[in-house]
Formats: structure tokens, C-alpha cells, sequence
């Protein structure tokens, strides 16, 4: 860093080892610390501003083994305890854990001469005061916000709280990495800040599966059917699902055999058989366990499409993940979805149930899922991890350039 002290960086794993490197945030998680680990290990100019890189984990599962690589540039800094698994015990457990554990850490890092920068994938974990600079990824604030309106009072008032914990962590943040434009808005509009909210694309991997070639194995299902996965939080709108694809099953007596997938939906096996048998189409949904890489593009590689309907996400990586396999999709026209991929998907109102009914009739009719996804392939791969890692450093970079410690920029009503 020509003129600058050098960054020492330090990214919380927490997320990857969570839920390991399956679908989410455990899965940004885990490519943008393998990437960094890769680049570090490999001495990558762009990191030519940075004095190290630090990885802040949980003692189980260990980082190494779920990175399988050797770290011989990268220091792993591992806390005393497990992080606990429910989000609202982990303001209790940074408080009385985390953050004393990390505090040596960042005073040596200070008397080296560093400037240190925290990385939090996961925006629930909390802040450390004696970071010179915090860096936070946001995917949306609306959902997070849609959790107040909860049926139970005392679940209402638990969520509550832990929206206006996660708000005030988020306020201490120097700059705020979102998944999409439309999401960058939102947060500050919410926020009320301005040029330190920064979107960065996702990438997407999933296409580097099919190396076992999935296509020449036999279809894991012998009907038509359409893939939903993607999570079961209450704004991915699973009765919308449930309902448009039992008036689809009835409006289209042809495809009366048609199935619809549930990727992980064992997990949630009671309340969606409660809703398919609600809708007359408990035959026709299947529930599978959560699936590798492998065996996911299996499935969406045989399918007629994915499926899905949320009323909010921050990006939309299933739809990405689909259209790189050239996998047709039919989603929602809400923000991020709109943003990155109208033009390669068939977007809808998520209440519009006649216009997803005619989409899934269009697809159901086709003999090939992949006919005429061409663009749609290039586009979706285009979106790299390599891309999304290199964004984020190149965003910290300019940050730490641009602020002195402790400044926070686009504050409205801030001096």
C-alpha cells in the first residue's frame, strides 16, 4: 500500500462452519475464504496492500478440514467455545467469547503497525471496538424487518429484539457489502447512509459439478417434474409454490403426473405435506434431504425448471445457479430477481397465480429444459467467485484509502 499502512484482514468463518459450504450464507461464506486463502497462498498482486489474513473460526468443524488445503500464508485465530447455533444466543456468546478472545488479537496488529479490517459474512455476529475498520455483508434488510409481524407474541417479541441488536451491530459497521443494487438501496434507505454501502454480484459454482457428467445418468425421477430449493424462511412464500402448482396439476389434467421437488424439504416434512395435502397434491410432491453439489445438478439438469416464488431475497442465487446449468426458471419479478435476470427468466408478480400456472405449462409441454438456453449460460457463468472475491478486496482497499479509522462515510445527519 504505497504510501499507506498495510491491511491486516480477518474474516469470520463462522457462517462456513455453520452449515459448512452447502447453500446461502454458508456457501458465500466458504468461496470467499477459500479464494482469499488461494490468492494469499499463491501471492496475488492484488493483495500486495495486505500485511496478512486471519481467519476467525469456531473451534468445530475445523476450518482446515472443511477448506481441505494447508494454510502456510494464512493464520487461523480459533475462539474457546463452539458458536452457538441459534442467532439470538450469539449476541450473548460474541459478548462473553468472542470478542475477549479477539481482543489481543487486534492489539497486536495495532503494534505492528497494521491497520486491521474485520470481515463479517454474517451480519448477525457482532462488531469489535478495537477494529480500525469494520466491513459487514448485508443481503436485505425487508425480511429481517417482515419478522416483526409474527403470529406468536413472545417469538414476535424475541425476533424483535434481535432485529434491533443486529440494526445497532450494523450501525458500528464502517462499510456494508449487499448482493444486488436493489439491495444496496434498501440499506440505506433503512440505514439512512449512503456511499459506504457497496454492491458486489455473487458468483456462481455450481456448474463446475457437473464434471461427473449428471446428464448421462438417468433421470432420478420418472415424471416431469419442477426443483424448488433454496431455504423455508417465511419470505420464500411456499404456500404461493404449493398453490400455483396445484392449480398448475389442475388446470392442466395432461400433466396430472407432474412433480415438484423439494430439495431439504425432509427437514420441513410435516408442514409442507400439511399444504401439498391441502392442495389435492401430496402424490405429486417429493421431499428430498439436503443434496450435494453433484447430486443437486442432477436433479435440476433432468428437470423442467426451477421454481420459485419469494417475496424478498438480497440476490437470487438458486435462479443463477439454474440458468448457468441452462436450466429454465420461473421465479419472482421482485427486486434483485428483476435486477440481474429478466431477460433470462420467466419473472412474475409472486401473487400472479394464473401467469405462473401458464409458465409451468409452457415448460411442461418442453421436451428439453435446456432448449434455447444458450444465453442464459453465458450470462449466469459469467458471474464468478474469483469475480465476487476480487470485488470485495478491491472495495476494502479503496475504503481504507479514502478513510482514516473511525470516520464513517455517507452517515445523513452525521458530520
Amino acid at each position: 500500500m504505497r504510501g499507506h499502512k498495510k491491511i491486516h484482514l480477518l474474516l469470520n468463518t463462522f457462517p462456513m462452519q455453520d452449515s459448512h459450504r452447502y447453500r446461502g450464507i454458508g456457501r458465500y461464506t466458504y468461496e470467499i475464504v477459500q479464494h482469499v486463502v488461494k490468492m494469499t497462498e499463491n501471492k496475488d498482486e492484488l493483495l500486495e496492500d495486505f500485511s496478512g489474513v486471519t481467519l476467525v473460526s469456531s473451534p468445530t468443524p475445523k476450518v482446515t478440514e472443511i477448506l481441505g488445503v494447508p494454510l502456510d500464508k494464512v493464520q487461523v485465530h480459533t475462539l474457546p467455545l463452539p458458536v452457538p447455533s441459534r442467532n439470538i444466543i450469539k449476541y450473548f456468546y460474541y459478548g462473553m467469547v468472542a470478542s475477549p478472545s479477539l481482543t489481543p488479537l487486534f492489539k497486536q496488529i495495532k503494534e505492528q503497525g497494521d491497520v486491521s479490517v474485520y470481515f463479517l459474512p454474517r451480519h448477525q455476529i457482532g462488531t469489535h471496538k478495537l477494529a480500525d475498520y469494520t466491513v459487514s455483508m448485508v443481503h436485505d434488510l425487508i425480511p429481517l424487518a417482515l419478522a416483526h409481524f409474527h403470529k406468536n407474541p413472545l417469538i414476535g417479541a424475541m425476533l424483535k429484539w434481535e432485529y434491533h441488536q443486529y440494526i445497532s451491530q450494523l450501525a458500528k459497521t464502517d462499510m456494508i457489502v449487499t448482493n444486488s443494487k436493489h439491495s444496496a438501496d434498501n440499506v440505506s434507505q433503512y440505514l439512512r447512509r449512503k456511499e459506504d454501502i457497496v454492491p458486489i454480484y455473487l458468483g456462481s459454482s455450481l456448474f463446475a459439478a457437473t464434471e461427473d457428467r449428471p446428464t448421462e445418468k438417468a433421470s432420478p425421477i420418472n415424471n416431469k417434474y419442477f426443483v424448488y430449493y433454496g431455504g423455508y424462511d417465511f419470505n420464500k412464500n411456499i404456500e404461493g409454490i404449493m398453490l400455483a402448482f396445484g392449480t398448475f396439476i389442475r388446470a392442466y389434467p395432461e400433466f396430472n403426473t407432474a412433480q415438484l421437488v423439494f430439495v431439504g424439504g425432509q427437514n420441513k416434512k410435516e408442514k409442507l405435506l400439511t399444504m401439498a395435502k391441502e392442495e389435492g397434491v401430496i402424490e405429486n410432491v417429493i421431499l428430498t434431504p439436503t443434496l450435494s453439489d453433484s447430486e443437486l445438478v442432477h436433479y435440476l439438469t433432468h428437470s423442467q425448471g426451477l421454481f420459485r416464488l419469494s417475496f424478498a431475497e438480497g440476490f437470487g442465487l438458486p435462479e443463477l445457479e439454474a440458468l448457468s446449468l441452462g436450466v429454465p426458471v420461473i421465479s419472482s419479478n421482485y427486486g434483485p430477481i428483476k435486477e440481474l435476470f429478466t431477460e433470462y427468466a420467466m419473472l412474475h408478480d409472486p401473487k400472479d397465480t394464473v401467469g405462473v400456472v401458464k409458465s409451468l405449462g409452457v415448460l411442461a409441454r418442453r421436451k428439453s429444459g435446456s432448449e434455447g438456453m444458450e444465453p442464459a449460460i453465458e450470462y449466469a457463468r459469467s458471474f464468478t467467485w474469483e469475480e465476487t472475491t476480487r470485488k470485495l478486496l478491491e472495495a476494502i482497499v479503496e475504503y481504507v484509502h479514502g478513510h482514516v479509522p473511525g470516520e464513517k462515510a455517507g452517515r445523513v445527519g452525521e458530520k
